[in-house]
């Protein structure tokens, strides 16, 4: 074997520019995002997503690129204006409808994601819904057919409001969207300060705290600003073990941060709106807008993808807390909601239940924290929503970029040798790239490439689901580290040839490209499938073999002596 390759070797200093110097690496892939605002949300102002738009165009994970582009919403029936260089914290789209053309072309088939932060119909606190529709800014039909014909081509659709109506002109007949959070009046959305009012708002010191004093201080409306965040519950998705008793559990993966552990917090706010409970959506209903019409929740190849929420928050009481809105009991509530519509063959969808969980002003005392490692997950939060709303073909792309560079970069060389086996090679790559971005999201990525059908059937697992009986891998994770393991020992060639260049640099690397990289890729995939099962074939015949030893006598050995 060569001595490691590192590409460092080849004058460039930064690796993650590497791909630009050598066309025949796979590019990391680009995934474009259209943030849509109505009225009051500013993109420079603390009032708005300025530090969101930041935070994705920076993105540091390096190995996808996010492009964002910024449109403002216009009243229906007003002139789309587009600006083809705007300053950065400006509208490339003026008077944007969803429905807008450039050229013959509607503007959101440009884009991979829409994410929705809507204000109309406004903070009157009004009873009645029709200010919702009849509000210039609302939706129309014709908006509504071009976005929905959008999502079912796989877009990912970010969407949220706040307490009471606000965002429901843009966002309420949204398919999906609309069922996944309430927007209106009819929804039982909650108030602005009444008792019903979600407060998730967090003492600021003792003196507010009445388990610390017997008399609290007021929590004033804008501890939203300060440094304390809210606590979250996250969705537990347990991980079945193999015959070590113990439970293990996951969260969602926009809630997986990686290092920093789950995402287990939010910024706190005085009055958020509601995401529905899963038990609480109509999975039967459908939509219908001009000739466009079809079932919300659509089913592909008797597969119907289901939303679920997957983050919960509890207001504290008053009394014995006192907030500045006035007196509110303890609540729980649903915070954010996910579709995964890759196995219905539609885009993703992601619902918050407010846009104060993104707004400068609500982060930015996080951020002045030090340490800050609940911004930095907050920060995480948001990125992961990027990299889970993203066309299904564009996280497979992640996925080869991430594994191509894993199996090529230096410290991973020696981890990944070729005759390791499949399983071994899966297991270190996992944990490898999972440092990149987290070991959930990669899973995520690495489940595009199986077949739903034997997800579902590794649910529960099956006994046995590794050649040793004491891991505690459930048969799901089996056979993604075997898809992954199939992935880099095919890759583990081509590495080996781009190594020559290290000892010859005029040699010539015949079989290379980028397209034999993503061939390789498939194949492996493949052959880790088959290596998967393979290995289960191995291990139920083990676990027979092990039924027949049952009811024997212990051997006659002294027992007592041996045991002390």
């Amino acid at each position: 074997m060569l001595n490691a390759f590192n590409p460092k070797d080849l004058v460039l200093t930064d690796r993650l520019q590497f791909d630009q110097l050598l066309p025949f690496f796979p590019s990391r892939p680009t995934v474009t995002i259209l943030i849509v605002v109505d009225t009051s949300i500013s993109f420079t102002s603390s009032f708005g997503v300025g530090q969101v738009i930041d935070l994705i165009r920076s993105n540091v994970d390096g190995y996808v690129t996010f492009e964002v582009e910024l449109a403002r919403l216009g009243t229906e029936g007003s002139t789309l204006m587009v600006d083809a260089t705007p300053a950065p914290k400006q509208p490339k789209y003026d008077n944007f409808r969803f429905s807008s053309q450039v050229a013959g072309q509607y503007v959101i088939d440009e884009y991979d994601e829409i994410w929705c932060f809507g204000f109309a119909p406004g903070n009157d606190g009004s009873p009645n819904d029709d200010n919702i529709w009849n509000n210039p800014y609302a939706s129309t039909d014709e908006d509504l057919a071009v976005l929905t014909q959008w999502m079912n081509a796989g877009g990912g659709m970010l969407a949220m409001g706040d307490h009471h109506y606000l965002g429901a002109s843009m966002c309420a007949k949204i398919p999906r969207v609309r069922s996944m959070r309430r927007w209106t009046n009819a929804q039982n959305v909650p108030p602005i300060g009444e008792l019903e009012r979600f407060d998730t708002n967090r003492p600021q010191n003792s003196l507010q705290d009445p388990n610390i004093t017997p008399n609290p201080a007021v929590i004033p409306n804008m501890a939203e600003s300060d440094g304390v965040p809210q606590p979250i519950e996250w969705k537990r998705y347990p991980v079945p073990s193999g015959f070590v008793f113990e439970r293990r559990y996951r969260p969602h993966p926009i809630l997986c941060g990686g290092d920093l552990g789950v995402i287990d917090v939010f910024p706190d706010h005085p009055h958020e709106g509601w995401v529905y409970e899963d038990a609480e959506i109509d999975l039967s209903a459908t939509y219908s807008f001009g000739d466009i019409s079809g079932d919300e929740y659509p089913t592909l190849d008797s597969m119907q993808a289901q939303p679920e929420t997957v983050a919960w928050a509890n207001t504290l009481p008053d009394p014995p807390y006192n907030f500045a809105k006035g007196d509110s009991p303890a609540k729980r509530f649903a915070v954010l909601g996910t579709y995964d519509g890759d196995q219905s063959g539609v885009g993703r969808v992601v619902v918050d239940s407010t846009w104060h969980h993104w707004l400068d002003l609500n982060i930015v005392g996080l951020e002045s924290e030090s340490p800050n490692t609940e911004y930095q997950k907050i920060v995480r939060y948001y990125r992961n929503c990027a990299v889970w709303l993203a066309r299904e073909g564009q996280r497979r792309r992640m996925l080869v970029y991430a594994t191509f560079w894993s199996t090529l970069f230096a410290p991973a060389f020696e981890d990944f040798m070729e005759g390791e086996t499949i399983l071994t090679l899966g297991s270190k790559a996992i944990d490898i790239i999972g440092r990149m971005t987290s070991e959930c999201l990669v899973r995520d990525w690495i489940n595009i490439v199986i077949p739903d059908s034997l997800i579902a059937g590794l649910n529960p697992p099956l006994p046995l689901p590794d050649p040793s009986p004491f891991r505690s891998d459930s048969s799901v994770e089996i056979v993604q580290r075997s898809v992954l393991g199939g992935m880099v020992k095919e890759m583990i060639p081509l590495r080996d040839e781009l190594s020559r260049l290290h000892v010859d640099p005029k040699a010539k690397l015949n079989n290379l490209s980028g397209d034999a990289i993503f061939d390789s890729a498939g194949r492996g995939a493949q052959k880790g499938l088959e290596q998967f099962h393979i290995s289960m074939k191995k291990n139920l015949k083990i676990f027979e073999e092990l039924t027949r030893f049952e009811n024997l006598p212990i051997k006659d050995e002294k027992p007592r002596e041996m045991l002390s």
